[in-house]
Order: structure tokens, then C-alpha cells, then sequence
């Protein structure tokens, strides 16, 4: 080999090797960067499920739904955090007895910080409605799906009668009215006759049962004079003016309507089971556990102030449910409209005028139809069934007893108070169910925790971090730096 050529091998060897072990360094510096991202990153998703742990147990046991309360039992959004990092210091800075930290990739935890809450009482409730559905059990809801369609069809049926029924009535009261007017015309033209001996007792009519019952207060009567619920008794649904004229009985059957139903049919059915599984009504033992009011789910539907009021109201919708169904049977049958005519004759037969005398007939089949609705609800707050469609034969009330039967005969495969409760939540106005549903919630849990508020109940949330390394090597031209550390955040969801 030529002498100036000596020594070209060590000098290629030396700066090849030096080109070698940058790259080697190098690439061992991005695996060391990249170990540490995943890393934090596995340890920031760790520190979110150890924050999602914290969630209030109170509304968890007594309600199944899961929320991280931000307050942290008065502590703070910053008790929160500072848990967040002591999880993140020792999931990647260890200090076990006898083992010496790593160095290799020895991470600083900067800060931590919770953003994006979204909360259960957000105004779309989409957090809400993902974990009752997760609640509902699949063979309850099918049960729940079959239950609402078949009810639709009887809500559609109850409106149709309740339109029929109406529209004959005033017919009957235009009937009545012109009949008056011909009367009165025709006994001016007419010499007064002798007068007529009214030493009879006049007859009795059936009415003034239902009429002394109205006045007394119908919450009284269905309740058994059920003094816990205070002292408002004064029902919406009818009044004594409804059964002494047309036009009043008109009046009361506007009122009848069910409404729609609140929403999407599966949807609705996972509420309704959830709503009916945590909540309670009247019917149901008042001391099973402690909560504020008796009639949580009556509240749902009605959104009253009180027990007693939300009962009232309650009741007053499944009598305006029934009593068209009810009438509607008194009116298709020969024997009872038989039996109205002949006290509505008596009644009225004096005047001669046979409109008047059928007016009155028809007041008498709805008051005899009221009553009977009035002693199917007070079986329905005793635990009892009735028919769903109502027949003749399951009739309980003779005309005598307008106001004074106590007997409903048993029926095996009817509706009991909770369906009726079932059927107008269905039909009760969603977005006002889960507005109503998280005030009682929040209600119950005040009672052991004063400072409870679903408010600051987050459901979801994001967990960012900011986490560095040190440099250890300043062979990689472009990386990251700042200053001499790598800098990283990170950010990960969390939710239940």
C-alpha cells in the first residue's frame, strides 16, 4: 500500500463508526420518547378510571346512575386533581422499598387539569338517557314495548268515544233547547190550567248521591279518608253543575283527552321501567324506605307541589280516561238506558216535553258512569285491577247506589293502579320526566347529604396533562425541545 495512503481504512472505521453511533443514539432516543408518550399516555387513562371510582354512592345504590361529583364532598375540584396526580407520581415514579427509581425514563408530572365536564343535568340529557337504557333489562323492556302499544290503541279508542259522545250530546242540548222554546211558546198562546195537587213526595234522584260526594271532595272518598296527604281534597275532573244540565256534561267531557305519547316508543318503555323500579307511588308502602314525598311518580306525570295534590290530579286523569268508556257502555245498553228513562220520567215527565225528559236521562247515565269511575279509582288505590275494556257484566253500580256502593268485583287479567301510572307517563311529556325525575333524585339525596346538587354531577369529562423527560442526547436535528426537557399533553375521556 502506497505510505499516503496509510491509515485511510481507520480514518473511514472512526468516521463511520462516529455516523453509527449518532444514529444508534438517535434512534434509541425516539424509542425512549415514544415509550414515554405511551407510557403517560396508559398512566392518564389509569388516572381517569382512578377518578371515575370516586362516584357519589348515594346516587349510584339508590338510583344506578353514576357521576362524579365535582365538589368532592365539599373538598373541591382540586381534592380531584391532586388525587389525579399522586395516581400519576406513583404509577410513574415509584418508590418501593428496596428498588432504586429507573432513570431511563424518569418523568415529571407538570400539571393536570379536568375540562369538558358534561354533566346528568345537561340540558340534552344525553348522558342520562345512555345509562338508563344500560340499566333497563332486555325481558322488561319487551314486556314494556307490548304494554304501551296495545294502550295506544285503547287512548285512540277512549278519544274516539269521547268525541262521539260529545257530539250527541249537543245534539240532545240543541234538541232539548228548541223543545223549551216551543213550550214556552206554545203556553203563552195557552189558558193556565188548574192547578195540580202537590202533596206527592217528589222521587228521588239518584244524583244527589254523587253530587254529595262531589262537594265533599272525591281525594276523601278514593282515599278512604286518607288524612296523611294533608288537607287539599277538591278533585278537577267533574263538579255538581256537570249532572244537572247538558251543557255542564259537555263542559266535563272536553276535558277527557290522554294526550300523546311523550317520545319514541323503545325509548319511552326503557324510562318507563326505569322510572317505575326507582321511584314510588301512593299505592305502595310509604315506610319501605325514607324519601322525601309518597307520590314520586305521580309528581312525574303531574308536577304538583304536594302529595296530595299530585294524587288529585292523578286521579283526576285516570277517571277522565275511564269515564267515557264507562259511559259509553250505559249508553249501548238497553236495560240501563231503560232504567235511566223511567226515573228521568219521573223527574221530569211533568213538564210533557220529551226532550227534556231524554236530557235528563242522559245526565243520569253519565252520573250513574261517573260514580262507577269513582268506585273503580278508590279500588285502584286499594290495590285492586279493572277491566281495561269495560262490558255489562263487570258493571258494579246499580242506579240506587249512585253514591253509596262500596263493592268492585274482582277482575283477573285488568289494569292496576301502577299501568295506569305506566300509561300517562308514556303519555307525559319527556323532556318535563327527566326534569321532574332529577329534582326528586336530587331531593332523596339531600335528605342524608344537605349539599348534595345534581349539578355538579359530571358524567364525562376529559383529563389533560402536562408530563416532560429530560434530553439526553442533542443529536436529533428538528426534535421538540424545550429548553432541555421533551414536553408532552396528553388528553384522554372519560365516562360512565
Amino acid at each position: 500500500m502506497p505510505e499516503k495512503e496509510r491509515g485511510a481504512v481507520t480514518v473511514f472505521l472512526s468516521l463511520a463508526m462516529v455516523v453509527f453511533l449518532a444514529a444508534t443514539l438517535s434512534l434509541q432516543e425516539i424509542m425512549r420518547i415514544q415509550l414515554a408518550y405511551g407510557t403517560i399516555a396508559s398512566c392518564m387513562d389509569g388516572a381517569g378510571w382512578h377518578l371515575l371510582a370516586d362516584y357519589n354512592r348515594a346516587l349510584a345504590k339508590r338510583y344506578e346512575l353514576y357521576a362524579l361529583d365535582e365538589t368532592y364532598n365539599g373538598y373541591g375540584v382540586e381534592e380531584l386533581l391532586t388525587r389525579a396526580q399522586d395516581y400519576m407520581e406513583y404509577a410513574l415514579q415509584p418508590e418501593l422499598p428496596g428498588i432504586a427509581r429507573s432513570g431511563f425514563l424518569d418523568p415529571d408530572i407538570e400539571d393536570i387539569v379536568i375540562e369538558a365536564q358534561e354533566y346528568l343535568t345537561d340540558e340534552t340529557n344525553q348522558n342520562l338517557e345512555r345509562q338508563i337504557s344500560d340499566c333497563v333489562k332486555t325481558d322488561g323492556l319487551r314486556a314494556g314495548i307490548d304494554f304501551l302499544k296495545q294502550q295506544l290503541s285503547e287512548v285512540t279508542e277512549q278519544k274516539q268515544q269521547s268525541d262521539s259522545i260529545r257530539e250527541e250530546l249537543k245534539t240532545r242540548a240543541k234538541e232539548e233547547e228548541e223543545a223549551k222554546r216551543n213550550a214556552a211558546e206554545a203556553a203563552e198562546k195557552t189558558p193556565p190550567s188548574p192547578p195540580q195537587d202537590e202533596s206527592a213526595a217528589p222521587p228521588q234522584d239518584p244524583r244527589d248521591g254523587l253530587i254529595s260526594i262531589l262537594s265533599k271532595g272525591v281525594l276523601y272518598y278514593i282515599t278512604d279518608g286518607d288524612t296523611s296527604l294533608g288537607s287539599e281534597s277538591t278533585l278537577e275532573a267533574a263538579d255538581s253543575r256537570s249532572f244537572l244540565n247538558l251543557d255542564g256534561l259537555i263542559a266535563l267531557m272536553k276535558k277527557q283527552s290522554a294526550g300523546e305519547i311523550g317520545g319514541e316508543i323503545r325509548a319511552q318503555a326503557e324510562l318507563i321501567s326505569y322510572l317505575t323500579n326507582h321511584f314510588r307511588n301512593y299505592v305502595e308502602d310509604p315506610n319501605e324506605d325514607e324519601k322525601k314525598n309518597r307520590c314520586e311518580l305521580e309528581y312525574l306525570v303531574c308536577g304538583k307541589s304536594s302529595d296530595a295534590d299530585n294524587l288529585n290530579h292523578m286521579a283526576g286523569k285516570i277517571i277522565a280516561f275511564r269515564f267515557p268508556m264507562n259511559f259509553a257502555v250505559a249508553l249501548g245498553d238497553g236495560e240501563m238506558r231503560g232504567q235511566a228513562l223511567a226515573t228521568a220520567t219521573a223527574l221530569a215527565g211533568i213538564t210533557g216535553i220529551p226532550p227534556v225528559v231524554t236530557a235528563v236521562q242522559y245526565l243520569l247515565l253519565a252520573a250513574w258512569s261517573y260514580a262507577e269511575t269513582l268506585l273503580e279509582m278508590k279500588g285502584l288505590l286499594q290495590g285492586k285491577k279493572v277491566a281495561a275494556v269495560k262490558r255489562r257484566s263487570q258493571w258494579n253500580l246499580s242506579l240506587e247506589q249512585i253514591g253509596t256502593g262500596t263493592g268492585l268485583r274482582e277482575v283477573e287479567n285488568g289494569m292496576d293502579y301502577a299501568d295506569y301510572l305506566r300509561l300517562f307517563l308514556a303519555l307525559t311529556e319527556r323532556k318535563d320526566l327527566m326534569k321532574r325525575m332529577l329534582a326528586v333524585i336530587e331531593q332523596n339525596l339531600q335528605m342524608d347529604n344537605p349539599a348534595f346538587a345534581l349539578e355538579h354531577c359530571v358524567c364525562r369529562f376529559r383529563l389533560t396533562g402536562r408530563s416532560r423527560i429530560d434530553e439526553r442526547y442533542s443529536l436529533l436535528p428538528g426534535a421538540a425541545l424545550i429548553g432541555d426537557w421533551y414536553e408532552f399533553e396528553i388528553s384522554v375521556w372519560q365516562q360512565y
